[in-house]
């Protein structure tokens, strides 16, 4: 058999990893101590123990008190570690936590120089699912695949006087997916890195928009029901570097 010539240049595909030791579920904890709520998704980065997420995820949970829960199958490790916030910024919805107690072995890393083709393969992994019933976290989270649509400038949902770089992406974002990371879906170098943060839906009239209308007997009402087309919106990573250098460098 002829040996099979290797291709020059080129370098060797990473090795697979599984998304779960990597993106986390982000739970809301009580002054107790103990899990009470699920509040949406993040992503380990740098050494492994620092947490990227989105400001609002954790906005959404007044007491203050965070942690991630973790189901690393290959070195058998499950359970909640807590997260102590190390840096906010709501301008651009954004936040990075330290997780005391679990570290990754394959931390993601951020895509700072902005460059992306539209016809780049993207994904996330996202925990939209996950319910916290009693003291018991109950997890099935699912990959989303497809591409960037647009990339512009945007108002932040809510906060019409922020506007930050957003990506709009072709899958929408479930209630639970903030906070997930937009990653390069291609087998190269690129493979693992993160482009953004996913924040919100942006929703468009489908095309042509599709209306069901209802008229009562005698007319005197009509009823329209308006079907949108929910985009996901991820907030350019480039936004968290100042932040994350700041976190990097006192590790």
């Amino acid at each position: 058999m002829r040996p099979v010539p290797r291709l020059k240049g080129r370098s060797p595909m990473p090795a697979p990893f599984n998304p779960r030791q990597s993106i986390v579920a982000v739970i809301g904890r009580n002054e107790a101590g103990y899990d009470r709520q699920f509040l949406g998704t993040g992503s380990l980065i740098g050494d492994g123990t620092i947490l990227l997420t989105a400001d609002h995820v954790l906005a959404n949970w007044p007491v203050g008190r965070y942690s991630i829960y973790v189901n690393d199958v290959e070195r058998d490790i499950t359970g909640t570690f807590a997260a102590e916030v190390l840096e906010r910024d709501p301008q651009h919805d954004l936040a990075l936590l330290r997780v005391e107690g679990y570290q990754t072995p394959f931390p993601l890393t951020l895509h700072f120089d902005g460059q992306w083709a539209y016809n780049d393969q993207m994904i996330t992994f996202e925990y939209s699912t996950t319910r916290v019933t009693g003291n018991n976290v109950v997890m099935n989270p699912a990959a989303r695949l497809g591409h960037i649509t647009r990339f512009y400038d945007d108002h932040l949902p809510g906060r019409e006087d922020l506007i930050v770089d957003v990506y709009e992406l072709s899958w929408p974002a479930l209630k639970g997916a903030s906070g997930a990371p937009l990653l390069f879906a291609t087998p190269d170098d690129r493979g693992g890195q993160v482009l953004g943060v996913i924040i919100a839906n942006k929703e468009h009239h489908l095309s042509p928009a599709f209306i069901e209308t209802i008229l009562r007997e005698d007319n005197s009402q009509m009823e329209q029901t308006l079907y949108m087309l929910p985009l996901g919106l991820a907030v350019d990573i480039r936004h968290v570097r100042e932040m994350y250098e700041r976190v990097a460098a006192g590790s």
